[in-house]
């Protein structure tokens, strides 16, 4: 379908066909075959031009050239010359299977990959009748990109390309300079540009709750307001065209264009934000308190728990990861552990720890002079240890895990703890990461 006058250009019966991708001119578009031929078709006549074995995504770079991802692990991935047909393999340092490849603006030859690690850019060069890609830059990401090919959109000035992931990032395509702008602890859920230079929507949510402001937003760069999107559009995801330069609300039958987007009065962000997590806290007091009482009336400690005999006046407290920062390899295992640091201060009370992760932890203890330790209940989806803690009774109770103190994770987590021990957990700390921790110390 033309975007624009919304003809429509193909139609087929099948379900054999998954379209993946279309060119920027709209006139090729590129479709699985059964997972497991990529073909780049035409779009008006469906007549295919070139069948790709073993690949899994196309991204397209101007007139002349078509880079290409293979779906196998090890295979590198290549730019096909059009003109030729010549394959050329990119001089990646490592085969990695979740790149993107973008064409460079203004420059026919240039193109950048984007990993979880560094961008780098690439021009294609052409001398004694030979062709090769030459590495041209490179800048380190520190990790901050994993993105789709649907998550990164060219700005209508084609001056920077636009994606998200825990911030705003946007990348100047020529240069390679990154601007992060970040709404923690708001969650950033999608982003993309506008027709309207240093301004974006932004989708935000306030963490756990149902907060009133959660919804799109324009963020004007220059001046750092935000403005609330009003009527429908604020409440969907809205996808940009860049082709037609206008957003959609998207559905399951329809695509409707959006002239423009009407908005509410701009507000310092940081204004906008701290409302949103005024609310977001109240919000999650409440639903706290709610939970803590429903907690405590089913609190009963079975008269067969190994705990019985430490539980009479000990503390518990909690810590929470998705995986460990720092993450080692360890022999027999198929997955990489991480490891987290835990010190145990000295007490008044006794202390039972609860440790929960996603992945697999290494749990390193250092047990301070005067600290009273009487358990450690472990819970995790994948299998933890425990490391320094002497003689201290180690007990798995079941496979939840959170590492924040909202939500349902932390019910279930809670509840299991309850289960155990007859009581809630009283102080929590957590983070998606964790490298160390300091529990006790009253």
């Amino acid at each position: 379908m033309a975007i624009d006058s919304g003809r429509s250009l193909l139609k087929e019966r099948t379900n054999r066909s998954v379209v993946t991708s279309i060119s920027p001119n709209g006139r090729l578009f590129a479709d699985f075959v059964a997972d497991t031929m990529l073909r780049v078709r035409a779009t008006e006549s469906g007549e295919t031009l070139l069948e790709l074995p073993e690949a899994n995504s196309v991204f397209w770079l101007g007139t002349q050239y078509l880079a290409v991802r293979s779906t196998r692990y090890n295979k590198p991935s290549y730019v096909i010359d059009l003109a030729s047909g010549e394959e050329l393999v990119l001089p990646l340092k490592e085969i990695m299977p979740g790149i993107q490849i973008l064409p460079v603006p203004g420059h026919e030859k240039r193109l950048n990959v984007l990993s979880y690690r560094s961008i780098q850019q690439f021009e294609i060069q052409v001398a004694d009748g030979r062709s090769r890609i030459a590495l041209l830059a490179e800048k380190s990401t520190g990790g901050g990109f994993r993105l789709n090919p649907d998550g990164v959109r060219l700005s209508a000035g084609g001056k920077e390309w636009v994606m998200n992931r825990e911030s705003l990032i946007r990348v100047d395509p020529v240069s390679l300079e990154t601007r992060e702008t970040s709404f923690a602890p708001i969650q950033l859920m999608s982003a993309s540009p506008t027709a309207v230079a240093d301004q974006y929507v932004v989708q935000l949510r306030a963490n756990g709750s149902s907060n009133a402001g959660n919804g799109n937003y324009i963020y004007d760069a220059r001046q750092e307001t935000l403005a609330r999107v009003q009527g429908v559009a604020g409440e969907q995801t809205l996808q940009y065209y860049p082709a037609v330069n206008r957003f959609a609300l998207p559905s399951h039958q329809t695509l409707e264009l959006i002239g423009t987007l009407e908005t509410s009065t701009p507000r310092l962000a940081a204004d906008v934000i701290s409302a949103m997590l005024e609310e977001s806290n109240q919000l999650r007091l409440k639903e706290s308190e709610e939970e803590m009482r429903r907690v405590l009336q089913n609190a009963a400690l079975s008269p067969d728990s190994p705990l019985l005999a430490r539980m009479q006046a000990a503390q518990v407290e909690g810590l929470g990861v998705y995986e460990g920062r720092e993450r080692v390899s360890v022999p027999g295992t198929s997955r990489p552990v991480g490891t987290v640091s835990v010190t145990v201060r000295r007490t008044t009370r006794p202390l039972v720890l609860v440790l929960s992760a996603y992945e697999a932890v290494q749990w390193k203890l250092r047990l301070e002079p005067g600290a009273r330790l009487e358990a450690v209940l472990l819970s995790g989806y994948y299998d933890s240890t425990v490391l320094g803690g002497g003689d201290v009774r180690v007990l798995k109770i079941g496979k939840e895990y959170a590492y924040q103190s909202e939500g349902g994770d932390y019910q279930l987590l809670q509840r299991q703890v309850t289960r155990w021990t007859g009581r809630p957990i009283s102080i929590f700390q957590g983070g998606y990461q964790g490298s160390s921790f300091i529990v006790g110390g009253s």
